[in-house]
């Protein structure tokens, strides 16, 4: 059963995982890789368990840990189009990085999930929400 972990949000950083200790997603990245990865250990969540993340968009409140963690666990990020221009324009984002563009209102498949982008309003070019199922 999957479960969904808020393990930051605020203006400081932003981050979510829906799954469970044996796989899941990451929502954004938005603090430092290691402060991403002791909340992930706090819930018994290893960061192998990532198996993909989802950015809503390119603020640094929401990738600030995106480019380390990538290099640690290189794992495909999915995010529209607009977001991984803004994500590739970064200095030392890991050049073998696995970007997935989704669109909204498309449906894409992750192991035991599907996941769907909408749009969201806000300042950022691309901005999107997530619904999984």
């Amino acid at each position: 059963m999957s479960k969904f972990y808020s393990l930051f949000s605020s203006s400081k950083g932003n981050a979510s995982f829906l799954g469970n200790p044996s796989g899941g997603v990451l929502v954004d990245a938005g603090v430092s890789c290691r402060k991403l990865l002791r909340a992930l250990e706090a819930h018994d969540i290893s960061p192998e368990a990532v198996q993909a993340v989802c950015i809503t968009h390119a603020h640094t409140d929401h990738i600030a840990g995106l480019r380390v963690f990538l290099g640690k666990y290189p794992v495909p990020v999915y995010a529209t189009a607009d977001t991984i221009a803004a994500l590739k324009g970064i200095e030392k984002m890991p050049g073998d990085a696995e970007f997935r563009e989704i669109g909204f209102s498309e449906t894409v498949h992750m192991d035991t999930m599907e996941v769907t982008a909408f749009p969201t309003m806000h300042d950022a070019t691309g901005s999107c929400g997530y619904r999984f199922t």
